[in-house]
């Protein structure tokens, strides 16, 4: 599965991009394909996906939470509605931040990274935090 542009099919996520680094397994929480097209369209800047999709093996290999939003299976949306976009620098994070907050994300502020994910959409409090 990936995220094409509406207008001209142009791949805006990549199947490669989104998926668990074990396996490659690609599951989309409900409407989360959207969110994250918008998301791209609106920061209209390259984005480098660092995670995306986990299974719950890959989950438990890099130390994730057991109720990741990464998951693809068994949390709250049933499928992925996070991901996590390397930030290379600090005009960069702020814009992403920026929008991601406008379009109601939730956000986290990592050192290279920044954690996004759509848990208001599947029952959940929008939330901002910072990690390490």
């Amino acid at each position: 599965m990936e995220i094409t542009h509406p207008m001209t099919d142009a791949v805006l996520f990549s199947a490669a991009e989104l998926g668990s680094r074990d396996d490659g397994t690609v599951r989309l929480a409900d409407g989360f394909a959207e969110k994250l097209m918008d998301l791209r369209l609106t920061f209209a800047r390259p984005m480098k996906v660092n995670s995306c999709c986990r299974t719950p093996a890959h989950n438990d290999a890099v130390g994730g939470s057991r109720n990741s939003y990464h998951l693809t299976e068994g949390n709250a949306s049933d499928g992925t509605c996070a991901i996590d976009v390397h930030s290379y620098d600090d005009q960069y994070r702020h814009r992403l931040i920026r929008i991601a907050s406008d379009l109601g994300w939730s956000i986290g502020v990592y050192r290279t990274f920044v954690h996004l994910d759509r848990r208001v959409d599947y029952g959940a409090r929008e939330i901002a935090f910072h990690g390490n």
